[in-house]
């Protein structure tokens, strides 16, 4: 039927980098691990898209699907930290590219907190999105606040 079929991950699996004992390879560096020791008031995530290889640059399409309120906790160890330090985030901002390595555009999506409505950003245009469309779109950089 000559169909794509995109992958998708989940983005509790790509914060699986920093639960402290996941050991990630480098040439330049050697074995690394990576744990977040203090949560801050806001999140930021840079989902690495553009990958080059010998010739050229390609995108990562995988959608990576993500609820819009997150607990780190359910996620990540985190029983260095107090019982009642708040551990919950929900997504703010959402930046997307679309289109090839080479080109492109960039729209973001914004939740106005004031009445819990998400807009896209494309340029000068401003348009009300529903929800569910946030979760659809190629995550490049999104920020989330902590609650």
């Amino acid at each position: 039927s000559g169909a794509t079929i995109i992958p998708q991950v989940p983005l509790s699996t790509l914060l699986q980098k920093y639960n402290g004992s996941t050991v990630h390879e480098s040439l330049r560096s050697g074995s690394k691990t990576y744990r977040i020791t203090k949560l801050p008031r806001y999140l930021v995530l840079n989902i690495k898209r553009f990958l080059k290889n010998n010739f050229f640059f390609e995108k990562n399409r995988t959608l990576v699907t993500f609820p819009l309120e997150i607990d780190l906790r359910d996620i990540l160890p985190l029983s260095h930290l107090s019982a009642d330090e708040p551990t919950r985030y929900r997504l703010v901002a959402n930046v997307c590219h679309d289109g090839e390595p080479s080109g492109g555009t960039y729209k973001v999506h914004i939740l106005r907190p004031s009445d819990e409505k998400w807009y896209e950003v494309h340029d000068l245009r401003v348009s009300e999105i529903m929800h569910q469309m946030v979760g659809l779109s190629e995550a490049y950089v999104q920020l989330w606040e902590r609650l």
